[in-house]
């Protein structure tokens, strides 16, 4: 895997640390509970969450259980990254895939990584041959693998809803226009394995930490989740792809001089007169010799995209 991811999971103890101190500094007894549990077993952990739930506590606190430093999902080693707006669950109403998703996603990280011994093996071919069955046997133990979620009972929901206007396809169709298509096959009920999916071929994550129930609130002054990823050690990581595509234009319009904020974390200039401008949804286009930054509207279907553009999107991936 990509030294920078390694590095990242590295740092992420010291990040769960801050993760369990903001638990701690909620001043709510139960929620200092959960940040002591987090620090026994997967198996403690999800049966304390539980609890949560039959208590209402996760509807009830829900602000101070959102997780800033989650690191996304997919391949780390792959050439893409999407940075989208935030989350699309809902923690009242799928609390579980919140707790999966975001909560433990580091620690998920960090066991699949530890149990298969992933620090030396490239995830850039798909390798190794077995990934699929690795992947399968992990979410049975742990119900959820970030490398590829769809494995995931949790995501079932998402999968009935895996049509054109779901943020997942809209990228897989983007993939699907690009260089990078060889192998993919378009998403279906009998199609979520690894070396065959749009998760193969990008890692995703978001600007936000707020989840989609509260979309559209979004500070950027001293948010801890802004701050990971400009300033903190996941800009190292985001900075190892070849195409960074950031679909939260409107937040990044909340932020102070995002343009050169953007120029100045990730090397690269701002293009005035870049193809990819032929794009309706695309706002800015920044290069170097070796990258390519888009900023552009959410990839979703409430943002509109058309078929041309999305098209247009993924051909611009050279």
């Amino acid at each position: 895997m990509k030294q920078e991811f390694i590095n990242l999971i590295s740092n992420g103890v010291s990040l769960d640390s801050m993760y369990n101190q903001t638990l701690q500094n909620s001043g709510i007894p139960i929620i200092r509970d959960f940040g002591n549990v987090r620090k026994r077993s997967f198996s403690s952990q999800w049966q304390f969450w539980e609890d949560l739930y039959k208590n209402n506590c996760i509807d009830s606190y829900e602000n101070y259980l959102i997780n800033p430093y989650y690191i996304g999902a997919g391949n780390p080693d792959s050439d893409i990254i999407f940075i989208g707006k935030e989350l699309a669950h809902n923690p009242s109403n799928n609390p579980d895939l919140f707790f999966l998703e975001s909560i433990s996603n580091w620690y998920l990280w960090n066991e699949f990584i530890k149990n298969i011994n992933f620090n030396s093996v490239s995830l850039s071919n798909n390798s190794p041959p077995n990934i699929n069955n690795l992947i399968q046997n992990f979410t049975t133990q742990y119900q959820y693998c970030p490398l590829n979620p769809l494995y995931s009972q949790h995501i079932n929901s998402i999968r009935k809803v895996f049509y054109g206007r779901h943020t997942w396809k809209k990228e897989e169709k983007i993939i699907l226009n690009s260089k990078y298509s060889n192998g993919i096959l378009p998403y279906n009920k009998n199609n979520y394995q690894f070396s065959t999916n749009f998760f193969s071929k990008c890692f995703t994550t978001e600007l936000n930490c707020v989840p989609s129930k509260n979309k559209g609130i979004f500070i950027p002054k001293n948010n801890p989740r802004v701050g990971f990823i400009f300033n903190g050690p996941m800009r190292s990581f985001i900075n190892s792809f070849k195409y960074i595509i950031f679909g939260c234009k409107t937040y990044l319009s909340k932020m102070n001089d995002y343009q050169s904020l953007i120029s100045s974390r990730f090397n690269v200039q701002l293009s005035k007169n870049h193809n990819l401008y032929r794009c309706k949804k695309v706002s800015d286009v920044f290069f170097s010799d070796n990258k390519l930054v888009i900023v552009c509207s959410q990839i979703s279907g409430a943002a509109r995209w058309s078929d041309s553009d999305l098209s247009l999107l993924g051909q611009s991936l050279l």
